[in-house]
């Protein structure tokens, strides 16, 4: 992973998360504070985004092991749907809750992507 663009990925968080409600305002024309609250909770799932491409893109996949990515990948979804299911059970529903659910996701994603590249000793 190069330094360069890790450090843009972090900036370009900071950033955004600082200039949300600008940035709600330029897209929208007025000012919407759910819409900013709901970007700044979503900019932080840009950096597990940014790293599990790394480790599945870049190692998982092309060095085959495109089975423990599929798994990560199921996981994942049964993680959510299982969130989720919590989430209607206990009426908890709503925009900013399955925001959080999405975060978590990917950050899940990415623990779990970088431990199976850690267990596989394919970390560079």
């Amino acid at each position: 992973m190069q330094l360069i663009s890790l450090l843009f990925v972090i900036l370009a968080i900071i950033a955004i998360y600082n200039f949300a409600p600008f940035i709600i305002t330029l897209i929208n024309n007025e000012s919407n504070e759910l819409a900013t609250r709901i970007l700044r909770i979503l900019i932080f799932s840009v950096f597990p985004v940014y790293i599990v491409s790394y480790y599945a893109t870049l190692l998982l996949i092309p060095l085959g092991f495109e089975k423990i990515w599929t798994k990560i990948s199921i996981y994942s979804v049964l993680l959510y749907l299982t969130l989720f299911l919590l989430l209607y059970i206990f009426k908890l529903v709503n925009v900013i809750n399955l925001t959080f659910l999405n975060v978590i996701i990917e950050f899940y994603v990415l623990f779990t992507s970088f431990y199976q590249c850690k267990k596989l000793k394919i970390l560079l």
